[in-house]
């Protein structure tokens, strides 16, 4: 798995490249640990670079234009970093 950020990570199957959203476990005797779901399958990088976008952008409310494209520059640099990384086959989970 690598991750993208403090948020998302790619992993993948013989398949599909898979987006996967990293929560925080708020309750019960796991509260506090960290658990996986699968936000997306892709069949290239750049369907899951694309997809990665378009959730941040619906699930932000971004209090400005200008925060906005900051916001969308951060994570597309993260992206980018991470998706040389696992076309490398490299790890950093």
């Amino acid at each position: 798995m690598i991750n993208i950020n403090e948020t998302y990570a790619i992993t993948s199957n013989p398949n599909n490249l898979v987006l996967v959203k990293k929560n925080i476990i708020q309750t019960g005797k796991n509260a506090g640990e960290v658990s996986y779901t699968n936000a997306g399958y892709y069949t290239s990088y750049e369907s899951l670079y694309h997809g990665l976008l378009k959730m941040e952008q619906s699930n932000n409310s971004h209090a400005s234009l200008k925060q906005a494209v900051e916001e969308i520059k951060e994570i597309s640099d993260q992206a980018l970093k991470a998706i040389l990384l696992h076309k490398c086959g490299a790890d950093n989970v």
